[in-house]
């Protein structure tokens, strides 16, 4: 850019020197005719200033010419480098999306095992059931987290079961179940218990009471 400035300023001090001297050669003579040998006189150099100018003009396209293409150069590499900023921030989003992907993934597990370890796990106490005709009595104890709030129901109309605890039930204690059934004795009953976990959500879970056979979860998943 600074070699076509100096060419430029080259060309209009020729031209300023060529006028100035149009005007001193015009008020130096008093006839054309003397005023056309004098410029006869100079007519190789003004040739040769000609020539310069031509040059003059020629450089300067050549200048300007390198100029564009070093333009188009630096845009070229401008090009690359805003592709290469896209590809990076591309990659850094799909990267934070992975992050914040495996982040709440982490955040689904912990609460999932948060919520596991807050629920009961209900036992049968060894050697605490007792059958008397249409009365089966039994004791279960919860081996699992503390629990409140409790409510339980048959699964069927065929008999109805209670339970000492209605409040809360905590971990390690026991609790005393009856099944009475309005006919004949049977050997299997399901019941549901409702209850709130430790962090206050209301859930449920479904048994199995066999007389042989013990206590059975239903649903096993609620307890994984």
């Amino acid at each position: 850019m600074d070699s076509l400035k100096s060419a430029y300023l080259l060309l209009v001090s020729i031209t300023i020197i060529l006028i100035l001297c149009g005007f001193i050669i015009f008020f130096s003579f008093d006839t054309w005719g003397e005023r056309g040998s004098f410029g006869d006189m100079f007519g190789s150099i003004n040739a040769l200033f000609s020539g310069l100018a031509l040059a003059g003009v020629i450089y300067a396209i050549l200048l300007q010419r390198k100029e564009l293409s070093l333009q188009r150069e630096e845009l070229k590499l401008t090009r690359k480098e805003l592709e290469k900023s896209a590809e990076a921030q591309e990659k850094s989003s799909k990267l934070l999306e992975t992050q914040v992907n495996l982040m709440l993934e982490n955040s689904k597990i912990e609460f999932e095992k948060r919520e596991r370890e807050a629920d009961p796990i209900f036992i049968l106490k060894p050697n605490s059931v007792f059958i008397s005709g249409t009365i089966a009595d039994f004791t279960i104890q919860n081996i699992g987290a503390n629990i409140s709030s409790l409510k339980i129901e048959s699964l069927d109309d065929s008999f109805k079961i209670t339970m000492d605890r209605e409040d809360v039930f905590p971990k390690n204690q026991f609790s005393e179940l009856r099944i009475k059934a309005n006919n004949d004795p049977r050997s299997f009953f399901q019941f549901r218990v409702y209850y709130n976990n430790e962090l206050g959500v209301r859930k449920s879970l479904d048994y199995e009471f066999h007389h042989n056979k013990g206590l059975k979860l239903l649903n096993p998943s609620a307890n994984k």
